[in-house]
This record gives structure tokens, C-alpha cells and sequence, in this order.
């Protein structure tokens, strides 16, 4: 996964420097096109296995927290390693995502850079087409056709704190928290 991701990072880097070395901006909608189809495809490839690795995250934290609040279970060794072992799943989870948005907020700085660069012309207006077909375009690593964001990270994970902090105690009952 992380191979796709640093492939996305090198394209849209590719794409920056063929801007920036262009003398004229013919080129770079059919550029942008390739682009958009390459980080689509790498979207579609990426979303089945995300899906798959937070409903495990999700499966894995709750088994997790059951052994933590479990009053008539001790921990021992095993528990200990079990639970460590998840935080460390959720981590390298969080870190994947945290990729992907970096992937999103590089694809998303491109219009800025392209209407940053000056063509020779005092009114480009094929300078404005290719930024209007790349809003138009919008590529990005999207889950469920949801941009993934540094932002939208926080939220997933702010409400499935609050999720677990909600459902636990009450799966639990009264008398174990």
C-alpha cells in the first residue's frame, strides 16, 4: 500500500517539474489527464484495503479494550503483548492515512503552482483552462468517494474515541467502570 502511495508522491512530483520546465502549457492538460487516471486507479486499488484494515483496527480495539476493563480477568503477559501489538497496528494505521493525505494536499497545491508560473503572457488564458480542467478534474485518494484529508483523519479518529468511550462502559455495565 505504502508502494502505491510513494508512486502517487513521485507522479505528482513528476508533474511539477514538467510544469515548471515547460515553455508552454499545451502540454500539460493531457499531462494532468494521465495524471488523474493513474491516482484514480491507485483510489480504487487502495480503497478495498483500507476498508479492510480499519474495520481490523476497529475489531482489534475492542478486543482490546475487553481485556483492559475486564475486572474478573487479570492481565497477564499475553494480554500486555495483545494490547500493544494494536496500539501499534493503530499507529502504522494512522501513519498509512496520514500518507495518503499527504498524497491529496501535493495533488491539491498543483493548481496554485501551475497559476504561479508566468507563461510570457500578460492574460493567459490557456493558463486558466488548465487549472479550471484540474479543479474540474480534482484527483485524489479518496475511501468511499471521501477525500482523505489530514483533517478528515482527526474526525475518524476524534469520533471513534468517542465511539469507544461511549459503547464500552455501557457494554460493560455499572459496576465495571
Amino acid at each position: 500500500l505504502a508502494s502505491v502511495m510513494d508512486f502517487c508522491h513521485l507522479a505528482a512530483d513528476a508533474y511539477a517539474a514538467e510544469l515548471l520546465s515547460t515553455p508552454a502549457v499545451e502540454d500539460l492538460v493531457s499531462s494532468y489527464n494521465v495524471l488523474a487516471a493513474v491516482v484514480k486507479r491507485a483510489a480504487n486499488l487502495l480503497e478495498p484495503s483500507l476498508v479492510i484494515i480499519t474495520q481490523a483496527n476497529l475489531a482489534a480495539i475492542g478486543v482490546s479494550t475487553t481485556l483492559i476493563f475486564d475486572p474478573t480477568h487479570p492481565l497477564n503477559f499475553v494480554d500486555k503483548v495483545t494490547i500493544l501489538w494494536v496500539l501499534c497496528w493503530v499507529v502504522l494505521t494512522t501513519l498509512l492515512f496520514r500518507q495518503a493525505a499527504a498524497v491529496n494536499a501535493k495533488l491539491d497545491r498543483l493548481p496554485a503552482l501551475l497559476s504561479a508560473v508566468n507563461f510570457g503572457k500578460q492574460v493567459d488564458f490557456e493558463k486558466w483552462y488548465v487549472v479550471a480542467n484540474m479543479g474540474v478534474h480534482a484527483c485524489g485518494l479518496t475511501v468511499f468517494n471521501v477525500r482523505i484529508t489530514r483533517v478528515s483523519i482527526l474526525k475518524v479518529t476524534y469520533y471513534g474515541v468517542a465511539a469507544v468511550g461511549l459503547v464500552l462502559p455501557r457494554l460493560l455495565g455499572d459496576d465495571a467502570v
